[in-house]
């Protein structure tokens, strides 16, 4: 007998939400099982990774829908078995705070209450380490678990964290045995891999592959593979009663070993020189006050002063004991993907 699976993603025009629609298909597939992947996005016209997976029956879509204003979702997640909740407003600076909360925080109550009132079984929230504090060693063998908390009275000029540190509460405080919806949260390092990226993903290539010399933050971050990503919200979603915060991490890295690492497969010099870290303290001043007359689209801001400095390294393991879930692509293939990805959307344009 056919066992009906049928996913809303939220996002799923996205960066991570097409690799996501892309493995689904692959792998039920292969399953006995009836697929349906309802795509909910807000633009009104997506940048195709895998066109093909659009255009197949199984996959409806719903564009141009506002998650935060939208009175009708819970018609489209009616049937859905699980939700993954991957949109986000990405946003930096006290000139995007508004726009932060009506998304990450609002956006989210809203699924919420569309989600019980369809009868959804669970929820899948992607967010972001933006809303862990760290251990800020360079020390590799020291990493920070979802246990390690940022400090919000401090931190409170960090909007974007902030923002999605409260859809993270809202959506662990919705989970409810009695009416058997089950809520988790998936933390992702930054994402990398072929498709159209966040600038965060992009910065680290353009830099590597494009200039001769550049300025770095001397600090660390953690990288992973979108694919890994996708198939760790897939095991969140195959384990139906698992809830809490699962950190799906892979490469502890510093930015200069990342950017050396890009050029060097690029076969490039690239000639980079260190900020030291202590400077954070002079520069942060500086991009509050910017913050003031930079543009809403601006990619600087004190709080992304202040976290490229910081060593942003973090564990898997929970993820690994609880979800049998590890990365299995390695940087280099990560990398050469990528760069093969950029390559052939470069000639395209052409």
């Amino acid at each position: 007998m056919e066992q009906q699976n049928t996913y809303t993603i939220i996002g799923g025009g996205g960066f991570l939400g097409q690799h996501l629609v892309h493995l689904l298909l692959n792998q039920e597939r292969e399953a006995n099982s009836s697929l349906r992947i309802k795509i909910i996005d807000k633009a009104s016209k997506l940048k195709l990774i895998y066109p093909e997976n659009f255009s197949n029956k199984q996959v409806e879509l719903y564009l141009g829908v506002d998650i935060s204003e939208n009175d009708n979702l819970s018609k489209i997640f009616m049937g859905s078995n699980t939700i993954f909740h991957l949109a986000a407003a990405i946003a930096y600076g006290r000139k995007n705070k508004d726009y932060l909360n009506s998304t990450n925080v609002k956006g989210v109550k809203n699924i919420i209450k569309h989600a019980k009132l369809a009868f959804v079984k669970k929820i899948v929230y992607v967010s972001s380490f933006a809303t862990l504090g760290c251990l800020d060693q360079k020390d590799k063998t020291k990493k920070a678990t979802e246990n390690c908390m940022n400090n919000w009275k401090k931190d409170n000029f960090c909007y974007y964290g902030l923002s999605k540190f409260c859809g993270e509460q809202l959506i662990m405080e919705a989970h409810e045995n009695e009416n058997h919806l089950c809520t988790a949260v998936a933390i992702p390092g930054l994402l990398l891999g072929p498709g159209h990226c966040c600038p965060a993903g992009n910065m680290p290539f353009d830099i590597a592959l494009r200039k001769k010399w550049s300025l770095v933050p001397q600090g660390g971050s953690n990288y992973i593979d979108v694919r890994d990503v996708a198939a760790g919200l897939v095991a969140l979603a195959e384990h139906k009663h698992i809830s809490g915060k699962y950190l799906l991490v892979s490469h502890n890295l510093e930015h200069r070993d990342l950017l050396q690492k890009i050029a060097d497969l690029a076969g490039r010099k690239l000639w980079l020189t260190e900020i030291p870290k202590f400077l954070h303290h002079l520069i942060a001043p500086v991009f509050s006050f910017l913050e003031w007359i930079l543009s809403k689209q601006s990619p600087y801001s004190k709080e992304g002063v202040l976290k490229a400095f910081k060593y942003r390294y973090f564990s898997h393991q929970k993820a690994a004991n609880d979800l049998g879930w590890i990365p299995q692509y390695s940087l280099e293939d990560t990398l050469l993907d990528t760069m093969n990805w950029l390559n052939k959307k470069r000639k395209h344009e052409e």
